[in-house]
């Protein structure tokens, strides 16, 4: 319970100061000694407002003590209203597909990681494209004083797309940089409350700043 209220209370205090709330649930199920098969839902809310979902299932396969190969799909769906005024949910018309290289390692109590994913985006009527993706993180070591010895982490995220998000990887279009806090209150869970600062270029070359928190729990066996 007093893991709850806390974070409750740190999601509570990110919250007031950001436009989206994303809340995300998963579970991951090691089907062998290097395999992983993972399911993950988010639910976005933004102002208020809960909008879109994604569902991901994955599978990852640890190939060394250092690498790590991920394939996953993305299913969608936005909350879409009439002009009656009444809301439905509107359903991609195809899947996103990604696959990653993630290397991992350790020095001391700290642990690194970064993942190079592409992700492939189908459209009806448009032109296909790809999207590079590069997640670095930095993950401190536990917290002893805390509940469950948390883990304070800092990841920064950089997109690059074609220029008109049809060809090439030759332009930079998002910068994320989060920071948040992991927890595992029990062997089987894995509990993180993260703030984060997003930073995207829009279709006429602006850019756009929007401030994230998120909770998200994940169930492990």
């Amino acid at each position: 319970m007093k893991i709850l209220v806390s974070l409750g209370a740190v999601l509570a205090l990110l919250q007031a100061s950001a436009e989206q709330l994303w809340l995300g649930q998963g579970v991951s199920v090691r089907a062998t000694e290097s395999l992983r098969l993972g399911l993950h839902n988010t639910i976005y809310i933004v102002h208020g407002k809960h909008c879109y979902n994604e569902e991901v299932p994955s599978i990852r396969w640890a190939f060394s003590s250092n690498w790590t190969a991920v394939a996953g799909m993305t299913f969608a769906q936005t909350l879409a209203q009439t002009e009656g005024g009444r809301q439905h949910w509107i359903v991609a018309d195809r899947a996103t597909e990604h696959f990653s290289l993630d290397w991992h390692g350790r020095c001391g109590g700290w642990h690194f990681n970064d993942a190079n994913c592409i992700y492939m985006y189908f459209r009806e009527g448009e032109r296909d494209w790809p999207v590079y993706r590069n997640v670095a993180t930095v993950t401190a070591p536990k917290i002893p004083l805390m509940p469950c010895n948390p883990r304070p982490y800092l990841s920064q995220q950089v997109y690059l797309t074609g220029r008109e998000k049809y060809s090439g990887l030759d332009r930079f279009s998002q910068f994320n940089t989060t920071v948040g806090m992991g927890m595992r209150p029990f062997e089987c869970l894995n509990i993180a409350a993260y703030w984060q600062y997003r930073n995207r270029e829009l279709q006429d070359g602006d850019w756009m700043q929007t401030r994230v928190a998120g909770l998200s729990a994940t169930l492990l066996f």
